[in-house]
């Protein structure tokens, strides 16, 4: 078979055009690794936690955080892990918490679910369970306190 070392010889030449031509990947930015600084990167996040309020939504999950921040949800996971020594969840809830006990001081009357709500949980039930797993008490019993 004569032609063989043709098809052999252009399948190499195709190759090695396409391996030359391959454009170099684009330098992944700052915030994208760990060498960003991740006191900006948590100063940026607080700041959208407590300035845009971005805990109330009820939709908040950390890809969208880390769209909003320009970068990934691994770097800015440790990050939160690292600086706080809890989770994303778990400090996202924290600000929920938060701002659900500045509500029952302020409104003492008004409703869980409606708390719940102004808070950003998705319903009453999650928002108890995450209000006695931070705090150590039901809403009833720290109102009381």
């Amino acid at each position: 078979m004569p032609w063989w070392p043709f098809v052999l010889a252009a399948v190499l030449a195709v190759g090695a055009v396409l391996l030359l031509a391959r454009k170099k990947p684009a330098p992944v930015a700052a915030t994208d690794t760990p060498s960003a600084a991740p006191e900006d990167l948590m100063t940026r996040l607080t700041a959208l936690m407590e300035k845009e309020e971005y805990f109330r939504r009820k939709d908040a999950r950390l890809s969208d955080v880390a769209a909003r921040l320009g970068t990934n949800t691994t770097y800015i996971s440790a990050m939160v892990n690292g600086t706080t020594g809890t989770n994303f969840p778990s400090f996202l809830n924290g600000y929920r918490i938060r701002y659900a006990q500045q509500i029952m001081r302020e409104h003492p009357d008004m409703p869980l679910h409606m708390v719940a709500e102004e808070s950003g949980f998705p319903n009453e039930t999650t928002f108890l369970r995450n209000f006695k797993a931070q705090t150590g008490l039901t809403p009833s019993e720290w109102k009381r306190g």
